[in-house]
């Protein structure tokens, strides 16, 4: 009907997001920690959650020659 809201895909499984980083030319070598927050909003087929955010730890290693 009119004031129903546009359907959306739902999607299952593992979800990869790629982001390139660059270190600076004269960054130490050693293993340092990147912050990231990701927005999610989990729904099933019915409903949705709450939106929701996620923050991550990622290890980052820098090796020099």
């Amino acid at each position: 009907s009119a004031g129903d809201p546009a359907p959306r895909s739902i999607y299952s499984g593992i979800a990869e997001i790629r982001v390139p980083i660059a270190a600076a030319a004269d960054a130490a070598a050693g293993t340092y920690v990147v912050s990231a927050t990701v927005a999610v909003q989990p729904c099933s087929d019915r409903a949705c959650d709450a939106p929701a955010a996620i923050t991550l730890a990622i290890p980052v290693t820098i090796a020099r020659p």
